[in-house]
């Protein structure tokens, strides 16, 4: 056990969470996982699947393969949220997390927050602002959060 305080929790700033996302972005090798990233004491381990098949669990190969099937119409092939159908989802219903954009990405809201995510979270967040979240919690790692949704 540390005699030292722990750093008093503070917001992460608009101006913080667009440089924590660039950062990310622009790391060497972004596209070739896994890249890291320090955030003060924490790491941020980012990679992208080229496949399916990459992938260790079926939910996670059903999935990537949804997703990018409702995205195929889409320039970015990120899918409009209309198209996204929660019967659909069923075989990964509980470990999906759903989130509405706000404040231009710099903030948003769980749509659906899985009853399993919620689990190991020990709270169900949906309905909830991500900064919401951040401020109840105070935890460290909301830049982290916040970047990464951004």
């Amino acid at each position: 056990m540390s005699l030292l305080p722990e750093p008093p929790w503070t917001e992460p700033t608009d101006e913080a969470i667009i440089q924590a996302a660039d950062t990310i972005m622009a790391e060497p090798g972004f596209l070739s996982p896994p890249a890291l990233r320090i955030f003060g004491e924490h790491t941020l381990k980012v990679g992208w699947v080229r496949s399916a098949s990459d992938l260790d669990h079926d939910k996670h190969r059903f999935l990537l393969d949804y997703w990018r099937d409702i995205g195929t119409s889409q320039p970015d092939g990120v899918p409009l949220a209309t198209k996204i159908d929660g019967i659909d989802l069923m075989p990964a219903l509980g470990n999906i997390m759903l989130l509405d954009v706000e404040r231009d990405g710099l903030d948003a809201r769980y749509r659906l927050y899985g009853t399993k995510v919620a689990s190991k979270a020990g709270r169900d967040w949906t309905g909830w602002l991500v900064s919401d979240m951040n401020r109840t919690t105070r935890t460290p790692a909301a830049l982290l959060y916040r970047a990464g949704y951004l």
